[in-house]
């Protein structure tokens, strides 16, 4: 084959291989928009009133590993009693993503089941349920698809992916939870 050819055939497979990489991004028209899960009332366990929790480490655990632990757990709580979640919708900005707001989506789940009688939400067959957080699987940040879990910050000192702000100024990763209004994916970001 004259030399011609084979510079033809290399710039043609690096002009494929160009168009190759660019077709292969997904676009968000084009991403599966699976039909929001039907969550019903099942008679489940809810927690509620205050909750104490003992963390067991195992194995060597050093203190700033335990540090971040603590600080999560430590997140989960509103600032201060008047702490009102942001309405979704609502004029004005929306709060920064915190692991209090995270929370406060579990917490609207209680108020949704009721008090009392042991009242729990989740989705499907009540005998196999599918909680509030197994839900939305792999669901990190928006525009989320099998084997990509959304447009996640990414902390630029680590380079790691978070989507919420705790205690501390940790940085964490948390799955989106159902909506209890509209049964949608809440992602926080």
């Amino acid at each position: 084959m004259p030399r011609s050819h084979h510079l033809l055939a290399a710039a043609v497979a690096a002009v494929v291989v160009v168009v190759m990489g660019w077709s292969a991004r997904p676009c968000e028209a084009s991403l599966y928009q699976p039909p929001p899960p039907a969550m019903a009332y099942h008679d489940g366990a809810v927690l509620e009133g205050a909750v104490p929790v003992s963390v067991l480490y195992y194995g060597a655990f050093p203190p700033h590993h335990r540090a971040v632990v603590a600080d999560f757990l430590m997140s989960l709580s509103p600032r201060g009693r008047d702490h009102q979640p942001h309405t979704f919708g609502a004029p004005g900005p929306a709060p920064p993503p915190t692991v209090a707001r995270w929370w406060g989506t579990v917490e609207r789940y209680v108020r949704k089941a009721g008090r009392g009688g042991g009242a729990g939400v989740a989705r499907g067959d009540a005998a196999a349920p599918v909680e509030v957080a197994g839900a939305c699987p792999g669901v990190y940040g928006r525009g989320a698809y099998p084997g990509y879990p959304g447009a996640v910050r990414v902390d630029a000192a680590t380079g790691a992916g978070y989507n919420v702000v705790g205690r501390n100024g940790r940085r964490y990763l948390v799955p989106a939870l159902v909506d209890p209004d509209n049964y949608s994916c809440l992602i926080m970001t």
